[in-house]
């Protein structure tokens, strides 16, 4: 194996890493999120697009290369002429065409693994946003109830009074209103929190399922990358 294809190999082996370090649970989408907003990434970030872009153009140049090597040779050693012309010549075309499929997987799954890469970091930090605001809205939702009860037991007491003047007796009733329509606002922001927590629970067993889909990919691409090896 040449030394480009070596370093090639190499980088499909660290990307396959990468993978299974991004796919641990024991890291949660929390830390990995401060991890890709801490100053490092961030420096990273403002030119991962640029470097991305080259790592693809490299791959996709390499990938067409082992594609051409491999139709040029499996046409060679398909010619049963080969065989009994010059058997020399057969078991070389054989061993190039053997490279050939070699550098074939090892780019086609190097230029596959990075596109689920940078998928994976998206989702993972999809997650943790939803996570943040599912949190949110439940603490919100939880200050709302209490304020509701709160209320009510105000509510409860303003009518326990006894006997109270006739300007006591009306400032009562107004704050009873008061404390009726403040009442029915809360219900009303409770409700429409509940529809937005429902609604952040189905986006976020959506992300999950798509999360678990390119998991199921990632383990059938490494299976398919031991069976070349075997062979």
């Amino acid at each position: 194996m040449s030394v480009i294809w070596s370093l090639l190999a190499g980088f499909l082996y660290l990307e396959l890493v990468i993978i299974a370090i991004l796919l641990l649970p024991i890291l949660k989408p929390k830390m990995w999120r401060s991890f890709f907003r801490s100053r490092f990434m961030g420096a990273i970030a403002n030119q991962s697009n640029i470097i991305l872009y080259i790592f693809i153009a490299i791959l996709a140049i390499f990938f067409c290369d082992s594609i051409r090597e491999f139709n040029k040779y499996s046409h060679r050693t398909n010619n049963p002429e080969n065989v009994f012309t010059d058997s020399n010549k057969f078991r070389e075309d054989q061993n190039k065409l053997f490279r050939a499929q070699r550098n074939f997987y090892i780019t086609g799954f190097a230029l596959f693994s990075l596109f689920i890469i940078k998928r994976l970091t998206s989702l993972i930090s999809q997650l943790a946003v939803m996570k943040c605001e599912v949190e949110a809205t439940v603490r919100q939702a939880q200050n709302i109830s209490k304020q509701h009860m709160k209320s009510l037991e105000v509510a409860d007491q303003g009518g326990d009074t006894p006997a109270p003047s006739a300007p006591v007796e009306e400032e009562s009733e107004e704050r009873k209103s008061k404390l009726t329509l403040e009442n029915e606002r809360l219900k009303k922001d409770l409700s429409a929190l509940k529809k937005q927590t429902e609604s952040t629970n189905r986006e976020y067993d959506r992300l999950t399922e798509e999360f678990a889909k390119l998991q199921n990919k990632y383990d059938q691409l490494a299976s398919k990358e031991e069976l070349g090896r075997d062979r």
